[in-house]
C-alpha cells in the first residue's frame, strides 16, 4: 500500500467511525462537491491530531495510524462489552508516542500488556469492570496520574463479570505519582498500606464503602482531596461506625494545610466542622449528602425528619473561596455566610430541603464578585422563584431548577 493509499484509508476510517472531531471539522471546511480533500490536506489534518477517541467496534485500527505523528492522548471507549485483550494490545502497540491512555466502558480480566511498554505514558485511566491490577505496579513507574474506577458496566439485573477486590501493596512504589483516583463502590475489601508511601501526591480521590485512614495518614501535602463514603444512612446498624469513620477522616483533613480543593460526599456526615476556616488556602468546597436526623426518625418517611444542617460562621473566613456547592442537605434558608465571602464567583445549591418558604434571608446581599447562583429545589412555586431572582443584580446569572415550572 502506498503512502497516499494509507492516508486515504485512515481518513475514511476516521471519518466513518466519527471518532475524530478535529478531522471532521477540518474536512467540513473543504468545499462540497469536490469529493474527498486532496492527500496534502489530509496529511496536514492528521499532523494536527493530538487526541484520538475511538469506539471498540472500530478496532482494529488501520496501519496508516503511524501518520498520526503528534498524537498524545488515546481513548478506547465501549458500551457494556467484554473486550478482546489481543485486539487491544494490537491497537495500543501502534501508538508508542502517546502520553495519556484511557480505557472506558471495557470489561477485562487483566490490563493489556502493551500498556506497560509505552515509554512516554504518564497518565492512565480505566473505567469499567476489571478482575485484577498487575501485582507489581512498578510497570507504571513513569505515571504521574492514575485513575481506576471499577464499577458495574451492565444493568443491575445482569450478573457482574469481574470485581476488583484488592489493590497491590506495590502501588506505594509509584514515586512519580501526583494524581491518584481510586473509585471502588462495592467490591474493594481493603486498601493497601503502601498508599502511605505516596507522600508526593497532590491530588487524591477515594470512593469506597470504607475510607482507610491508616493507609493515607502520611499523605499530607495534598492540594485536592475528594472522598465519598458509601452506605445507607437509614441502616441504623452501620450508621454509628460509619459516622465515626467520617469524624476520623475530618481530623485528617484538618492537617492538610496546602488544600485548595475539597469535596466531601457522605450521608454519614452530620455537619460542617467549625474549624473549616483553618483551611486558609481553600478555593473550592463541595459538600454533599449531609444528614442530620431528629430523634423521632421514621424510616418510612425519613426526609420529613431531617433537621436543618447548621452552617458555621467560620466559613466566612475562607477569603480565597471562589466555588461553593452544597447538595442533598437540609437548610433553613440560603446560608447568610455566603455574602461575606469576597472572592466567591459560583454557588450551587443542589436538591436542597429548605425549611422556610422564603429561601433567602431578607437582609441577604450577594457577594460582589458572584457571577453564577444556581439552586435545584425539591419544590418551588413561580412566586418563590421570582422572589429569589430579585436578590441578584444583572451581572449575576441565576439558574433555578425544580420539578415544577418556574
Amino acid at each position: 500500500m502506498t503512502p497516499e493509499q494509507e492516508y486515504r484509508e485512515l481518513y475514511e476510517w476516521l471519518r466513518h467511525s466519527r471518532c475524530l472531531e478535529a478531522l471532521l471539522l477540518a474536512s467540513e471546511r473543504y468545499e462540497e462537491g469536490l469529493g474527498d480533500p486532496p492527500v496534502g490536506m489530509i496529511q496536514e489534518m492528521l499532523n494536527q491530531v493530538t487526541l484520538l477517541i475511538i469506539n471498540k467496534i472500530f478496532l482494529p485500527v488501520p496501519s496508516g495510524v503511524r501518520h498520526l505523528s503528534n498524537l498524545k492522548s488515546f481513548c478506547i471507549s465501549a458500551v457494556e462489552a467484554p473486550a478482546d485483550i489481543e485486539v487491544l494490545n494490537t491497537a495500543i502497540q501502534q501508538f508508542p508516542q502517546i502520553e495519556s491512555l484511557e480505557l472506558k466502558g471495557l470489561i477485562l480480566s487483566r490490563l493489556p500488556e502493551e500498556i506497560f511498554k509505552l515509554p512516554h505514558l504518564t497518565s492512565f485511566s480505566f473505567l469499567g469492570e476489571l478482575q485484577c491490577l498487575p501485582e507489581d505496579m512498578r510497570v507504571f513507574s513513569r505515571l504521574k496520574s492514575l485513575h481506576i474506577k471499577a464499577t458495574y458496566m451492565y444493568k443491575p439485573i445482569q450478573p457482574r463479570v469481574y470485581k476488583l477486590s484488592s489493590i497491590p501493596e506495590s502501588i506505594g512504589m509509584l514515586n512519580q505519582l501526583e494524581v491518584l483516583s481510586l473509585e471502588m463502590p462495592d467490591s474493594l475489601k481493603h486498601f493497601p498500606k503502601g498508599l502511605n508511601k505516596l507522600t508526593q501526591l497532590k491530588q487524591l480521590t477515594i470512593e469506597a464503602s470504607h475510607i482507610p485512614l491508616e493507609c493515607i495518614r502520611d499523605i499530607t501535602n495534598l492540594e485536592r482531596f475528594s472522598f465519598t463514603l458509601l452506605g445507607d444512612p437509614l441502616d441504623m446498624e452501620i450508621y454509628p461506625s460509619k459516622h465515626q469513620e467520617v469524624l476520623e477522616v475530618l481530623k485528617y483533613i484538618r492537617t492538610l494545610h496546602c488544600l485548595t480543593h475539597l469535596k466531601i460526599n457522605s450521608p454519614f456526615m452530620s455537619h460542617i466542622p467549625e474549624w473549616i476556616d483553618e483551611l486558609i488556602h481553600l478555593e473550592s468546597l463541595e459538600i454533599r449528602e449531609l444528614t442530620t436526623f431528629s430523634e423521632d426518625l421514621d424510616p418510612r418517611w425519613p426526609y420529613a425528619y431531617f433537621i436543618p444542617t447548621p452552617i458555621p460562621e467560620s466559613l466566612q473566613q475562607l477569603k480565597k473561596l471562589t466555588y461553593l456547592q452544597l447538595a442533598n442537605i437540609s437548610l433553613e434558608t440560603v446560608p447568610e455566610v455566603i455574602q461575606y465571602l469576597p472572592s466567591l464567583t459560583e454557588v450551587y445549591l443542589d436538591e436542597i430541603h429548605f425549611k422556610q418558604e422564603e429561601v433567602i434571608p431578607a437582609n441577604f446581599t450577594p457577594p460582589p464578585q458572584l457571577l453564577l447562583f444556581a439552586i435545584r429545589f425539591i419544590y418551588m412555586s413561580k412566586e418563590r422563584g421570582n422572589a429569589v431572582r430579585a436578590f441578584f443584580p444583572e451581572t449575576c446569572k441565576v439558574i433555578l431548577l425544580t420539578n415544577t415550572n418556574v
